[in-house]
C-alpha cells in the first residue's frame, strides 16, 4: 500500500508541477536512493546478524547492536548527505534550498530504512504494518500540501512521511547503551558486500538517469522520470513475484538438493510469470498512453520513452528466477561479477555519444536501455547453465 501510494503521489506531482520541477524532485530522489548506502552496509549487516547471531546468543547483544547502528546510520546520513549536497550546490546541480532538502531527506529516509530493517530482522510484522501505515498517512498529507502549497511544502511533508513513523518506533524499540564501535565494525564487515551487490544492481537500473542528470536540463529529467515512475509501479508486481519465487525455490532446493533441478524449476516459474506479466504491461502502457494524452499533455514527449522502458523492464524480468538461483545455490560471486560486467556495458552503451560528441536525446537513451537489458539477460543466464557442484 505504501509503495503504491508513493507512486500515485509522484504522478500527482508530475501533473501539478510540470516537467521542470518534477525533474528536480526526481534528481533529489535519485541521489537520495544512493545515500541510503551512507551507513556502509552496517544496516544490511544488522538485518542478517540479529536473527542469525544475536538472537541465538541471547542477552542484550541485539539491543546494543541496534543502538550503535542507529547512531552510526544517523551520523553517516548527515555527513554524506551534507558532502553530496555541498558538491551539488557548488556545481549547480541543485540550488541552495534543494541541496538543504537533500540532506533532510537523506536523514529521514535513512531513519526509515533503519527502522524497517530492524523490525523485519526481529520479525515484528505488526510493527512493520504500523510503520507502513504511518508513512502512508503522512504521504496523504504530502499530496494535500502539494496541491495547495506547492513543491517546497510537498518536499518537506514527504520527508516527514519517513521520519515521523521511524521516530515513533525508535522511541519504543531502541534502548540506550554505551557507544561500542565493535558492533558497527562487525556489521559493516557482514553488510558491506551485501550493500555493494545491491548498489551495483541499482547503478545498472539508474545509469540512464545519471547520464540525463549530467547532460540535460531538469525538464528532460522530468519527461524521463514520468516513464521511470511508471516502471517503478511495474516493479511493485515483480518484487512480490520475486520474493515468492525465492521462497518456493528455497523450499524446492531443500527437498531435491540438486542445482540442475532447481534451475529447471525456477525457469518454469519464470516463464509463468512472464506469460502473466506481458498482458499486464501491455494494458498498462495503453492505459497510461490514454491518460497522458488526455490529462498530461505537457508530457506527450514521454510516450516513446515509456514504451522503450517498458520493453526493457520486461526483458529484465526474464532473469527474475536466475538471480534467485544464484542466491539459493550460493553463487553470489558469480552474480556480482555479472552485475559489474552488465553495468560496465550499460555505461559504455549509454555514455559513448557524450564521450565522442555524437548527437543524442533522451528517447535514444531509453532505446539503448533495451539493448543494455538484452546484454544483461545474456550475461546473467549463461553462467547459470555452467556445471556446478551439487549440494545436498
Amino acid at each position: 500500500m505504501q509503495q503504491g501510494l508513493r507512486f500515485l503521489v509522484l504522478y500527482l506531482a508530475a501533473y501539478k508541477l510540470g516537467p521542470a520541477l518534477f525533474g528536480t524532485i526526481n534528481i533529489i530522489l535519485l541521489y537520495n536512493s544512493y545515500l541510503l548506502n551512507a551507513n556502509l552496509g552496517a544496516v544490511n549487516g544488522l538485518k542478517r546478524q540479529i536473527p542469525i547471531k544475536y538472537k541465538l546468543i541471547g542477552g542484550t547483544d541485539a539491543e546494543k547492536a541496534s543502538f550503535n547502528i542507529l547512531l552510526f546510520n544517523t551520523v553517516s546520513s548527515i555527513f554524506w548527505g551534507t558532502v553530496i549536497a555541498v558538491l551539488f550546490f557548488l556545481y549547480n546541480v541543485l540550488n541552495l534550498k534543494d541541496s538543504i532538502y537533500l540532506v533532510v531527506l537523506c536523514v529521514c529516509n535513512g531513519a526509515y530504512f533503519y527502522v524497517q530493517t530492524l523490525v523485519i530482522a526481529n520479525q515484528y510484522w505488526n510493527k512493520l504494518k504500523l510503520l507502513q501505515a504511518g508513512c502512508s498517512l503522512v504521504l496523504l498529507l504530502s499530496a494535500i500540501a502539494l496541491w495547495f502549497l506547492g513543491k517546497d511544502a510537498f518536499l518537506w511533508v514527504y520527508a516527514l512521511s519517513f521520519l515521523l513513523p521511524a521516530i515513533m518506533l525508535i522511541l519504543r524499540e531502541v534502548k540506550i547503551y554505551p557507544f561500542d564501535f565493535s558492533y558497527i565494525k562487525e556489521n559493516i564487515k557482514i553488510g558491506f558486500p551485501i550493500m555493494i551487490a545491491g548498489l551495483v544492481f541499482f547503478l545498472f537500473q539508474t545509469m540512464d538517469r545519471l547520464i540525463i542528470t549530467k547532460n540535460y536540463p531538469k525538464e528532460a529529467m522530468g519527461f524521463y522520470a514520468l516513464a521511470t515512475t511508471l516502471v517503478a509501479g511495474y516493479a511493485l508486481i515483480t518484487n512480490l513475484a520475486s520474493e515468492i519465487i525465492l521462497q518456493k525455490g528455497i523450499a524446492y532446493y531443500i527437498k531435491v538438493g540438486a542445482n540442475t533441478k532447481l534451475r529447471a524449476y525456477l525457469f518454469k516459474i519464470t516463464g509463468a510469470v512472464l506469460v502473466c506479466l506481458l498482458p499486464i504491461l501491455t494494458v498498462a502502457y495503453f492505459l497510461f498512453k490514454f491518460i497522458i494524452e488526455d490529462y498530461f499533455p505537457a508530457y506527450t514527449s514521454s510516450l516513446p520513452i515509456i514504451l522503450n522502458l517498458t520493453i526493457a523492464f520486461f526483458l529484465q524480468q526474464c532473469c527474475i528466477g536466475t538471480g534467485n538461483y544464484y542466491y539459493i545455490v550460493r553463487r553470489q560471486l558469480t552474480y556480482n561479477i555479472v552485475m559489474v560486467t552488465s553495468t560496465t556495458i550499460a555505461f559504455c552503451l549509454l555514455a559513448y555519444p557524450y564521450v565522442f560528441n555524437f548527437p543524442d536525446n533522451i528517447v535514444d537513451i531509453s532505446q539503448r536501455m533495451i539493448l543494455c537489458s538484452v546484454f544483461y539477460v545474456i550475461l546473467i543466464t549463461v553462467p547459470a547453465f555452467t556445471e556446478v557442484k551439487e549440494i545436498k
